[in-house]
C-alpha cells in the first residue's frame, strides 16, 4: 500500500516539469511536493510531456529545490537532481533522484525514470530499483487541446504584474502575483513573485525561481545544456525491465 500511495504522489508530482515548455507557469505555485504535470499526470518544470517538440534535441542536467520555513522556524526542503533529455523525433528522458519529501526512500533518495515515446504511441515509468517499467498509451495533443493553449497573460487582473523581456533565445518573465488583506483570511497583504527564463529555440524552461509567503522559495535549473541527440542516453525500456500495462487513466504503480 504504501508503494502505491508514492507511485499516486509521483503521478501528481509529474506536473512540475510540464507546462513550462509552452512557456512560463501562470496560477498557483507549482512547488508542493513539486507537482505540476507528466506522462501519467502533474511533471518536470521544463518540459512538457503533453506536447511533442521535434527537431529540437538536447540533454542537460536538472536540479530542483523547495524549502518552506514553518512559524516555528523549522524548515522542510525537498530536493530534485537529475538528467532531462530529448532527441530528434520528440521522444523524451527525465531521470530524477528524490531526496526528501514522500518521494525519497526510507534509506535517502531514489530514482525513478519517466519516458515518452510519441514515435510508439507509449510512455513509460521505470523504477530501476525493481527492474520494472509501468506502460501507458501516449497520444499527442490536438493542435486545440489544453497543452497547446497559449499562456494567461493576466491582461485583466490589477493585482497580477507581468513583466517581460528577450536576450538571445531567452525569453525571461516575472510575474509579481498581488494578494490584498481579508482576500482569504489574510490580515495583510501577500505577494508571491515567479520569474521564469525559457528558450526559444529547444521550448525548454532552462530556470525558474518562485517565492511565495504561502508555500516558501522553490527553484528550479538546468545546467550543462548539451544542443544535439544525445549520445548515451537511450529513450526506450532496457533489456531485462519487467513491463506492466496499464489503461490510459488510473496508473497504480508497481504490483507488489
Amino acid at each position: 500500500m504504501r508503494q502505491i500511495a508514492l507511485t499516486a504522489l509521483a503521478a501528481l508530482f509529474l506536473s512540475a516539469t510540464a507546462f513550462a515548455q509552452v512557456g512560463p507557469p501562470p496560477g498557483p505555485p507549482p512547488h508542493r511536493g513539486f507537482a505540476r504535470g507528466g506522462p501519467f499526470g502533474p511533471g518536470v518544470p521544463g518540459m512538457n510531456p503533453w506536447k511533442v517538440v521535434t527537431g529540437a534535441p538536447y540533454s542537460a542536467k536538472m536540479a530542483e529545490q523547495s524549502v518552506q520555513t514553518l512559524a516555528n522556524g523549522v524548515t522542510i526542503t525537498h530536493s530534485t537532481t537529475g538528467i532531462v533529455a530529448r532527441d530528434n523525433s520528440g521522444r523524451t528522458y527525465v531521470e530524477q533522484t528524490f531526496t526528501g519529501g514522500p518521494f525519497g526512500s526510507q534509506n535517502g533518495s531514489k530514482t525513478v525514470i519517466f519516458l515518452t515515446d510519441p514515435v510508439a504511441g507509449y510512455a513509460y515509468t521505470l523504477y530501476p530499483d525493481k527492474n520494472l517499467a509501468i506502460q501507458r498509451p501516449f497520444k499527442a495533443p490536438s493542435a486545440g487541446s489544453f497543452a497547446n493553449r497559449p499562456n494567461h497573460t493576466h491582461a485583466n487582473d490589477p493585482n497580477v504584474n507581468v513583466q517581460k523581456s528577450t536576450s538571445g533565445n531567452i525569453e525571461t518573465t516575472t510575474i509579481n502575483r498581488t494578494i490584498p488583506a481579508n482576500t482569504m483570511g489574510n490580515s495583510s497583504t501577500l505577494t508571491s513573485t515567479s520569474t521564469v527564463q525559457y528558450s526559444t529555440s529547444l521550448q525548454i524552461v532552462v530556470s525558474s525561481t518562485r517565492s511565495d509567503p504561502r508555500f516558501g522559495n522553490s527553484t528550479y535549473t538546468l545546467s550543462n545544456i548539451v544542443p544535439g541527440d544525445p549520445a548515451n542516453i537511450s529513450f526506450s525500456v532496457p533489456n531485462g525491465y519487467t513491463i506492466q500495462t496499464e489503461p490510459a487513466h488510473g496508473h497504480r504503480g508497481p504490483n507488489q
